[in-house]
């Protein structure tokens, strides 16, 4: 009987080693998280008030908004830039009635950050006629990521003796990658 319990005493003895110091057991695991671009997309709204048949040449003023947002997560820096076509005329008073496109004007104004975006290194450009393109809005490169608002004085002088219709041209807004 007496080896019985001593055998007894031996294998609980190693059951209780193995159930109170478990083997340890490590395991990694990578972890990792694709982030996509969204790119750039820039928009602007508003609208230029008629004007009444004259004999002089008039002005015809807006306010427009441009929104331009960053989401390329690139900080490469961007422009945006501004051009119209020339405004035909869909009237039925007449051909030939077209307003040309460097009758069209902007000048750029105050850039509001929306969101947490900074203004550091975000720019208003120079404006002016837009029968060719012009930079209205800059960021430098480790800058303009983020959300911008910027409000855009808009322009058209509208001749003397333009015939009574409507005015229709495509302003385009571009938003560029660029240094």
């Amino acid at each position: 009987m007496r080896t019985s319990i001593k055998t007894f005493a031996v294998a609980a003895l190693t059951v209780g080693a193995l159930v109170a110091a478990p083997a340890a057991f490590a395991a990694d695991t990578t972890v990792s998280q694709a982030v996509t671009s969204g790119g750039l997309a820039a928009s602007v709204a508003g609208e230029l008030a008629g004007v009444t048949a004259s004999h002089t040449s008039q002005s015809s003023v807006a306010s427009f908004t441009l929104t331009a947002d960053d989401l390329s997560g690139t900080a490469a820096g961007w422009n945006v830039t501004q051009q119209i076509t020339e405004l035909a005329y869909d009237g039925t008073n007449g051909t030939n009635a077209a307003i040309g496109a460097a009758n069209f004007s902007v000048a750029p104004g105050a850039i509001i950050a929306n969101g947490g975006a900074s203004t550091t290194g975000v720019a208003a450009g120079i404006g002016g006629s837009l029968e060719t393109a012009k930079k209205v809005l800059a960021a430098e490169v480790g800058s303009g990521v983020g959300n911008y608002t910027q409000t855009i004085a808009a322009t058209l002088t509208v001749p003397a003796d333009s015939r009574v219709g409507n005015y229709t041209g495509t302003l385009t807004t571009t938003m560029t990658t660029a240094p």
